[in-house]
């Protein structure tokens, strides 16, 4: 799966540091999801009435992977606590997440 992810995605991620093997909660109820894991997790949440998608123009970043259906999404709270590759960070309240579907 390692050298998959490499081959795909070595220009959007850089150089992997470290890959360790942990449970993935996911969970996608109307227009929230959630992903978590021991040490990292986002909370996004679809913009009301699709206001991502009335002005485009507005977006000026890409997401890390092509995705299917792309919008931007409103970050109720992204984490990483790990302290393994970085120092822990937390976001929230912002408009900065992606959100759409992607196959590997």
């Amino acid at each position: 799966m390692l050298n998959a992810i490499k081959a795909r995605y070595a220009a959007a991620l850089g150089e992997i540091v470290s890959v360790r093997s942990a449970a993935i909660s996911f969970k996608h109820e109307g227009k929230v999801y959630e992903v978590s894991s021991a040490d990292a997790a986002i909370n996004v949440e679809a913009m009301p009435n699709d206001l991502c998608c009335r002005m485009p123009n507005l977006v000026w970043y890409d997401p890390l992977v092509q995705l299917g259906q792309r919008k931007v999404g409103y970050t109720i709270k992204a984490l990483y606590a790990g302290h393994v590759v970085a120092d822990a960070w937390e976001r929230a309240g912002e408009n900065s997440a992606f959100y759409g579907s992607f196959s590997f």
